[in-house]
């Protein structure tokens, strides 16, 4: 009969390689360390304002991702739309993890508001095998969908929450075979038009059916330069009985700045849209979290009548290391 000390060995050794084995797999990480890669990173500010078009941008101010009682706090949070439901509010953004042989890509991530001031993390929503951003989360006949950016599937998908903010399953997908990238929505007039880039270009479809029978738009591609205002840079909206929609400056180099556009017409036969003068309505500024640039933009309406806008800021930052203890195996 083997001995206790044999058997406690065996057992060791099997877990042992369990444990590694997971890690190869990347289906656990690494606990107690984190790294954050050389690059840059992404931070959400928000701001209210009387007017999306016109931001001050010292009136900014930034969530610390330090006090979301994230351990460790997340990479990137960037990509945020903002939507309110039964008094609170969300902000619905792309999380990519910081933590030591983490899966590759990023996932759907949340925090909730009452006050708009102290915001409270609820976690990830979303988490797909592939990469995940550009949470494009609207309200339609008393439910709620999501349009992430999935270009990685090949796909464009439709998600639909059966208990907000949570429990995102997929409801159709939407088109097959497509790289597309940021989709935005547009609802005008009953019917329905998307545009997203695809192979730098800007291209619209349109449907009378937001699940089904979607069409490439006659006017599409609306723009064809990489470098020259093709990338969707948040959700539309209607500002001064206008309709505006927001595409990323890469002007200077990728999400630099927000740039706004007027649409002046739009139907399934017709598009035509204006560049508003006082353009980039953001722009990278100073040498904190938004020295590389400002890449999107989203609203929603207060009481007061006013905008209370979420944005995101890009800041480069050097290898960093990290521990905390809190930073637990995590199974995916």
């Amino acid at each position: 009969m083997k001995s206790k000390s044999s058997l406690f060995l065996y057992a060791l050794l099997v877990l042992s390689a369990m444990f590694f084995c997971a890690l190869l797999l990347k289906k656990i990480t690494v606990p107690f360390y984190y790294h954050l890669k050389a690059g840059s990173n992404y931070t959400i500010g928000t701001l209210e304002t009387d007017n999306p078009l016109f931001i001050i941008k010292d009136s900014i101010k930034i969530i610390d991702r330090n006090s979301l009682n994230l351990h460790p706090a997340p990479e990137y949070m960037a990509d945020p739309f903002i939507v309110k439901e039964n008094d609170y509010y969300y902000i619905f953004y792309e999380e990519l993890s910081s933590k030591l042989n983490a899966p590759k890509g990023a996932d759907i991530s949340v925090l909730k508001s009452k006050d708009l001031k102290k915001w409270e993390n609820l976690g990830r929503v979303l988490d797909e095998p592939f990469h995940l951003s550009y949470p494009n989360v609207f309200k339609y006949i008393n439910k709620w969908y999501m349009l992430p950016e999935a270009g990685a599937s090949n796909e464009l998908r439709l998600y639909e929450s059966n208990n907000f903010p949570f429990d995102w399953k997929l409801k159709k997908i939407l088109m097959k075979d497509l790289k597309i990238y940021d989709t935005t929505l547009i609802i005008k007039d009953g019917v329905f038009y998307l545009m997203g880039v695809n192979e730098d270009k800007l291209r619209l479809f349109y449907s009378d059916n937001l699940f089904d029978n979607w069409k490439e738009h006659p006017k599409s591609p609306i723009r064809e330069c990489y470098k020259n205002d093709v990338r969707p840079a948040g959700r539309p909206g209607i500002i001064s009985d206008s309709l505006y929609y927001f595409i990323q400056d890469n002007t200077y180099g990728y999400g630099t700045g927000v740039i706004a556009y007027r649409i002046d017409s739009i139907s399934p036969s017709d598009f035509k849209d204006k560049r508003i003068e006082n353009n980039p309505i953001l722009f990278r500024f100073g040498k904190g979290w938004a020295s590389n640039g400002i890449h999107q933009l989203s609203w929603v309406k207060t009481n007061k009548n006013s905008y209370f806008c979420v944005v995101d800021g890009n800041q480069s930052h050097k290898m960093e290391w990290g521990f905390s203890w809190r930073n637990l195996p995590e199974f995916r």
